[in-house]
């Protein structure tokens, strides 16, 4: 790091590390979201605030880039892990018998 002016720090790391911490904050919250006792009968909402956290401290850490690769990452982790599917196979108008 270097030290520009009073209170003033430049990185001289590249955006490459920062956007692997990006990265990485969403599968640590689907990690910390699936353990037993933060499941519940609303865990897409417990998970969601958990979502929330990575993302905030993705953009803390990795700027604007870093925060929309960690807000994408965490909505497809919150849809595919914690919203539950409701299939049907039947097709309208159609008796089965």
């Amino acid at each position: 790091m270097v030290r520009l002016a009073r209170g003033v720090v430049w990185d001289r790391r590249g955006p490459g590390i920062r956007l692997v911490v990006a990265a990485a904050l969403p599968w640590l919250a689907t990690a910390v979201a699936a353990l037993p006792p933060l499941r519940s009968s609303r865990s897409a909402a417990s998970a969601g605030f958990i979502y929330l956290f990575a993302v905030v401290g993705a953009s803390l850490v990795a700027g604007l880039r870093g925060g929309l690769v960690a807000s994408l990452l965490s909505a497809l982790g919150l849809n595919f892990f914690f919203v539950p599917r409701e299939v049907r196979s039947s097709v309208p108008g159609e008796r089965i018998c």
